[in-house]
């Protein structure tokens, strides 16, 4: 429909305008080192797909008002280009808004919604965990729960590369954890692949930690994932990890409210931060890996707040519950 691809449109000048640092998809490793293959075989990549609107072209009429605004912003934006919107069809309005999306005005940090969006970890042969704001329309209007939008990365390392270790598999389920109004309260959620997964040196799930179980302030921990490795920059090909001591509450950022459920780690210049979220904080127990945390949130990156993660051990019940009935 002819609105459909008028809101995608308005979407993208909404998103180039913005220049404030929102919850988003807002954590990434900074200032990490590069991992080897295989090193965190439960590190799944989780990849959104594009879909193309449906829609047809028939000629229709935009408000004035609303046409003086876009061909406005359509100047300064592109100003060696006549691009105006005047009478279009809903054809021609896809069409400027793949010209929106790749023009070398559009930051390359913006998020374009398809591929490697998150990070998740497999904890058994047909579940991923992972963040419920990478979901969840309540982060970004373009985010979704539908199931037919994602797959799963496993044994993952280069985005770009094929080394034969990976297997992709489609997504059956999304389950976010309730309220889906408030993103960054219960920010878990559960995917649900389509096939069980056959684990491999390169795809191994990882153990969840306990509420029996007791990690204290100064705790050396790992996060690993693919995204951005310095504030504003680049996504990282390779997966890259970062080794940062857990903190006390009282040392996590005021301004980052970390409630119950939740702890930080880090508050040097190693972090998590963009594409990263989702993704688990690991740490080791008598020689192996559990995971602990969720890759949640933060301010900044890298400079000295620290990161705010989901504690797996306050969900766990959920978590087993959750797939118990699904």
């Amino acid at each position: 429909m002819a609105s459909t691809a008028l809101l995608a449109l308005l979407s993208a000048i909404l998103l180039l305008s913005s220049s404030g640092d929102g919850y988003g998809l807002s954590k990434r490793i900074v200032g990490g080192t590069l991992s080897t293959r295989g090193q965190w075989p439960w590190l799944v990549s989780l990849h959104m797909i594009k879909r193309s609107p449906d829609v047809e072209d028939v000629p229709y009429v935009l408000p004035k008002e609303l046409v003086e605004k876009i061909d406005k912003f359509l100047a300064k934006a592109f100003p060696s280009q006549d691009l105006r919107v005047g009478t279009m069809s809903p054809k021609m309005l896809t069409l400027l808004l793949e010209k929106l999306k790749t023009s070398q005005s559009v930051s390359k940090h913006q998020p374009t919604f398809e591929g490697h969006m998150c990070a998740g970890s497999l904890i058994n042969e047909q579940w991923v965990l992972s963040a419920k704001h990478c979901f969840n329309k309540a982060t970004d209007v373009n985010l979704t729960d539908d199931a037919s939008r994602w797959t799963a990365e496993l044994g993952e390392h280069s985005l770009s590369g094929i080394d034969g270790h990976e297997r992709s598999h489609r997504i059956s389920k999304i389950i976010m954890h309730e309220p889906l109004d408030v993103v960054v309260e219960n920010d878990i959620a559960l995917i649900k692949l389509s096939e069980p997964v056959e684990f491999t040196r390169h795809i191994r799930p990882i153990t969840l930690a306990t509420p029996a179980e007791t990690y204290e302030p100064g705790k050396i921990c790992a996060v690993a994932g693919w995204g951005h490795t310095t504030y504003e920059g680049e996504m990282s090909d390779e997966i890259m990890h970062i080794h940062i001591p857990l903190l006390s509450k009282r040392d996590c950022d005021p301004l980052s409210k970390v409630n119950e459920n939740e702890f930080c780690a880090g508050g040097g210049v190693e972090d998590a931060c963009q594409y990263d979220s989702g993704g688990p904080l690991v740490c080791l127990k008598d020689g192996v890996y559990e995971q602990l945390g969720i890759v949640a949130r933060g301010r900044g990156c890298g400079d000295g707040h620290g990161g705010v993660y989901t504690d797996v051990r306050g969900h766990l019940r959920w978590i087993l519950e959750t797939m118990a009935s699904n």
